[in-house]
């Protein structure tokens, strides 16, 4: 059977006493070694940056929620909206708030919270008619909406966020 650069008849190597062919069937598995190691290296190393890199992503979103007042009056129905305004990741993250103004950001549908780093926060208006149960949503002042000004910095320990709204400007 040949091997590569290896003449081998498996048949006869374990019965053999010759030194020189003993010596060929070691070099021939030597040889042959580094491909299979190779290869199983090779498939660990992508599992590895697979599973690494996939933890790694879901480190830098952080859960995120708070309330939203207007004029001290629970906000309800709105929609918060966090945008990134650093780095090359910028996923909006939202959420909306229930009958008493609190919110829980979520970055994707399988996935709550933010990316870590600075965001422009706004407070939107949700046009359309309110889901049942819920109050009609309040008028939000542009200078919170589609003029917001407000930011919030999303870090590694616990991200709370209150907006206390005024409609006076």
């Amino acid at each position: 059977m040949k091997h590569g650069k290896c003449n081998l008849n498996h048949s006869n190597l374990h019965r053999t006493n010759d030194p020189a062919e003993k010596l060929m069937s070691t070099r021939c598995v030597t040889e042959r070694q580094p491909k299979y190691l190779s290869g199983l290296a090779t498939l660990l190393a992508t599992f590895l940056v697979l599973f690494i890199g996939g933890c790694s992503n879901s480190s830098d979103v952080q859960p995120v929620s708070g309330t939203v007042t207007l004029d001290g009056q629970p906000l309800a129905g709105v929609m918060v909206r966090f945008t990134p305004q650093t780095g090359e990741k910028r996923t909006t993250s939202l959420g909306k708030t229930d009958e008493q103004g609190r919110y829980e950001l979520r970055y994707t549908s399988q996935q709550q919270g933010a990316l870590i780093g600075i965001h422009k926060v706004q407070v939107v208006n949700i046009d359309g008619l309110p889901e049942p149960g819920m109050p009609k949503a309040q008028k939000v002042p542009k200078q919170y909406d589609v003029q917001s000004e407000l930011t919030a910095e999303v870090t590694p320990s616990e991200n709370i966020f209150n907006f206390e709204l005024t409609s006076k400007k």
